[in-house]
């Protein structure tokens, strides 16, 4: 398996390689009665590369996010995913996801007054969860 740093690194030279990494994800009871399904099947959460580049290059503009009230994300923020997922603030189910048409799940956790968030499907199917995206806003 690769290091995160390897594939933040592949996605800033805008690899095709489509690799990935997996952390293991801390179940507690609040996810397992949020979601009201079998939850704690669910061991890992996957970052790709493709969601890496997609969220800076959605994410990642200055002058756009300012435009949506939101600051811009660079790859060092792909670092605080694994924090963010497993030691959230607030949780919520988000939309369906249009490319895949799976349910997501909107994580959310203030860091130095800042608040990242983190999108992830839910892929139960494969029973993990799928980076999507990453947005901040000023706490």
């Amino acid at each position: 398996m690769k290091h995160l740093d390897e594939i933040i690194n592949q996605a800033e030279q805008k690899s095709e390689n489509n690799d990935w990494y997996e952390f293991n994800l801390i179940i507690n009871e609040e996810l397992t009665k949020f979601f009201c399904f079998d939850f704690i099947n669910f061991k890992t959460c996957v970052i790709e590369v493709s969601s890496i580049i997609h969220s800076v290059r959605r994410h990642g503009n200055t002058e756009k996010e300012i435009i949506n009230k939101q600051i811009a994300i660079n790859f060092d923020d792909i670092n605080l995913i694994p924090d963010i997922v497993n030691y959230f603030d607030s949780i919520k189910l988000g939309g369906i996801s249009e490319q895949t048409k799976l349910q997501t799940i909107k994580f959310m956790k203030k860091i130095n007054d800042i608040y990242y968030f983190c999108i992830c499907e839910i892929r139960t199917g494969r029973k993990k969860l799928g980076f999507k995206t990453l947005y901040k806003k000023p706490g």
